[in-house]
């Protein structure tokens, strides 16, 4: 029933088990790899530091678009300091921005808190995946608890 299941396309994400569901067993090694066992890898670490690293060390800019319709730098932007050079005070971008990438490698998804003096924006502080609960608003939208 699993194969004839995984042939029409009527797996979702989670079901999708193809070493188990063709020949018995989860992989070729014989070990099962959850998330908690890649952990505990040295090279999942490696691989996850590389790619936050990397990403974190990208340009980071808000464009707008000029007369012709090209795009260019907009650095008079509000924005444009929190994102670019300090999003708070304890952090320079380069490690905000590592430290929001490795939660998307290991969770899927990585949070922020806004800091607001009034209607501005002036700070955003790192929040563990683990202390976020979002759920689906059927009014609103998206809405994180």
């Amino acid at each position: 029933m699993s194969l004839w299941r995984w042939v029409s396309g009527k797996l979702n994400v989670r079901d999708y088990e193809p070493w188990k569901i063709i020949y018995g067993r989860d992989s070729d090694s014989g070990e099962t790899v959850t998330p908690q066992s890649a952990l505990k890898l040295s090279a999942w670490w490696s691989c996850t530091r590389l790619i936050s690293e990397t990403i974190a060390t990208l340009p980071c800019a808000i464009f707008k678009k000029n007369a012709a319709g090209d795009p260019e730098a907009y650095s008079e932007h509000p924005l444009y300091s929190l994102l670019h050079d300090t999003p708070n005070d304890e952090q320079t971008s380069v490690e905000f921005w590592e430290g929001r990438v490795g939660p998307l490698c290991s969770d899927g998804n990585s949070y922020a808190e806004k800091m607001f003096i009034g209607d501005r924006l002036v700070s955003l502080h790192p929040m563990p995946v683990c202390d976020v609960q979002p759920f689906r608003d059927q009014q609103d939208g998206w809405k994180i608890k």
